[in-house]
């Protein structure tokens, strides 16, 4: 039987996460992509997750894009083509090439304005 000791975890020597108070501009690091399906199976989005390299106790930031795709309607296509090339602007995304922003995006950094939510399940976030 394997034993542990949490003696050794120095659990009490630990930072609560915090978000970032509304309105800070911060440098966000792409840690993590994924990507999804709509319900509706037609449309694709991507699921980001952020750091902020400055903030060691601060918590992740997650945002989603979705896939500008012709099966959307006219109002969503143009809201997902915006806030797209809002993102690919702001972390200098190489827009010239086929990609996979699974793979491509990961450790990509730009600066962004931060805003904060507050709900029952996650308490506040960026």
């Amino acid at each position: 039987m394997s034993m542990i000791d949490p003696t050794e975890w120095e659990l009490e020597d630990s930072t609560e996460p915090y978000a970032l108070r509304d309105g800070t501009e911060a440098l966000l690091r792409v840690i993590e992509v994924r990507k999804g399906a709509r319900d509706d199976g037609k449309t694709t989005f991507y699921t980001l997750r952020f750091e902020v390299p400055s903030e060691a106790f601060s918590k992740e930031v997650v945002d989603f894009l979705d896939e500008p795709s012709r099966s959307l309607d006219a109002k969503r296509l143009n809201a997902a083509k915006v806030k797209m090339n809002h993102f690919t602007t702001a972390f200098n995304a190489d827009m010239s090439r086929p990609f996979d922003p699974t793979e491509d995006w990961v450790g990509l950094e730009g600066w962004c304005i931060l805003s904060l939510t507050k709900n029952d399940q996650y308490g506040e976030q960026n």
